[in-house]
């Protein structure tokens, strides 16, 4: 059980570090940035899951996969979040309307 717990540790600190952020996006504008993150997000979280057990990969090696692929996911976040905050050029939507 330990194990698993360290496992996911990564992901996890990931997400409480960054999550919060998210709706910076929302705030400024960058709904479909955000609405992609999280289309990522659910295909990384499925693959991490999905291919390891395929390949017949342990569950601590299976439960590590998933914790660095959110990791990565989150990073991708901080980045998106960091140049939405930092670069104010016209939004998605304005370019819609």
């Amino acid at each position: 059980m330990g194990q698993l717990i360290a496992a996911l540790t990564f992901g996890t600190v990931a997400q409480f570090c960054t999550a919060p952020f998210a709706q910076v996006l929302n705030l400024t504008g960058h709904s479909l940035k955000l609405l992609g993150w999280d289309s990522l997000r659910i295909l990384s979280a499925v693959a991490s899951l999905c291919i390891p057990g395929i390949l017949g990969a342990s569950l601590v090696q299976t439960m590590l996969s998933y914790s660095l692929a959110l990791s990565l996911v989150y990073l991708v976040l901080c980045a998106l979040v960091l140049r939405a905050v930092q670069d104010p050029q016209t939004t998605q939507e304005e370019k819609i309307a």
